[in-house]
């Protein structure tokens, strides 16, 4: 049973802050300030908090107890918010497990959230068709995804224009490689009878090639779908690290976004209106983080 909340209150939602072991190449960059000025805010302007998924990434530190030791202070500051305001932790994909959370976390835990009923809150995994719940494939290359870039000591990421760098123009020139070897296996599979092994291989050039045109993970389709199939009008969603608000012809789909790297944004639910921020700016997004999908693309056909 998905517990709902009322929507006639102050609500602030942040997922994806992927809080490491305080290393070169935690994915939170050791912003424990910034989180803290947050918390701080929320305690006195919230009624309610969600944590949307991968708050504390333990693919990255290993176990929890890293985690804490190199954030002890902040550790200890969302500790004592949940013992005065409600808070809420939705499971994501980075092994934040409830079992082992709540040991050290008074939160209450869901797999997902209603606010009122036109509100459904996920982490987003769901609709990632790399990264589905329960997928070992998955949690696995996420483990190794954190182990190259600790050994690395850089990025490995997409989309291009948010890393740029030596590592981003190695890694598109081997995806390049790697997709020009895809489209020859797909080929063969046509020749041989086999469309669906080639599709599998298609499918990977159009996960790729879309993630760096703004559709990382390439979930908004599935999240078309879902908006005009499901009961509510509004689905936020964390896991892509892509801040916004995009309207469908089903309803509106929220993401909000992460706390990794320069980014630190958060979804602000006040009596049913709805904002996407960045943190402290207060700055508001809309969709320019998908128009590289979504369009308009100026100067496109003239």
């Amino acid at each position: 049973m998905v517990p709902r909340l009322d929507s006639n209150q102050r609500i602030l939602l942040i997922s994806d802050m992927h809080i490491g072991d305080g290393s070169k190449m935690e994915g939170f960059q050791n912003k424990d300030e910034l989180l803290l000025d947050f918390l701080r805010f929320a305690e006195h302007y919230a009624d309610t908090v969600i944590i949307a998924g991968d708050g504390l990434d333990v693919c990255q530190a290993w176990s929890l107890k890293r985690i804490y030791r190199a954030h002890r202070s902040l550790m200890e500051a969302m500790n004592r918010l949940a013992q005065r305001i409600p808070v809420y932790y939705i499971q994501g994909n980075h092994n934040d497990l409830p079992k082992d959370l709540v040991t050290y976390f008074p939160f209450e835990y869901h797999p997902a959230l209603w606010i009122g009923d036109k509100i459904y809150i996920e982490h987003g995994h769901q609709y990632d068709p790399y990264c589905q719940p329960g997928n070992t494939k998955s949690e696995r290359l996420v483990k190794i995804h954190a182990l190259l870039e600790r050994l690395a000591g850089v990025p490995l990421r997409i989309p291009m224009r948010k890393y740029y760098g030596w590592n981003t123009r190695i890694g598109h020139w081997l995806f390049y490689r790697y997709g020009q070897w895809q489209w020859l296996r797909a080929q063969r599979f046509l020749r041989r009878g086999q469309p669906e092994r080639a599709q599998v291989c298609f499918d990977f050039l159009d996960y790729f090639g879309r993630g760096e045109w703004g559709e990382l993970n390439i979930n908004l389709r599935a999240i078309h779908d879902a908006l005009i199939a499901a009961p509510y009008e509004v689905l936020i969603c964390g896991h892509s690290h892509q801040a916004g608000k995009v309207r469908f012809p089903g309803g509106l789909y929220i993401n909000s976004g992460s706390w990794t790297f320069d980014e630190a944004t958060f979804v602000d639910l006040d009596h049913g209106a709805i904002d996407v921020k960045s943190w402290p700016s207060l700055h508001c997004f809309g969709d320019e983080e998908y128009r590289g999908i979504l369009g308009p693309h100026p100067g496109v056909g003239t």
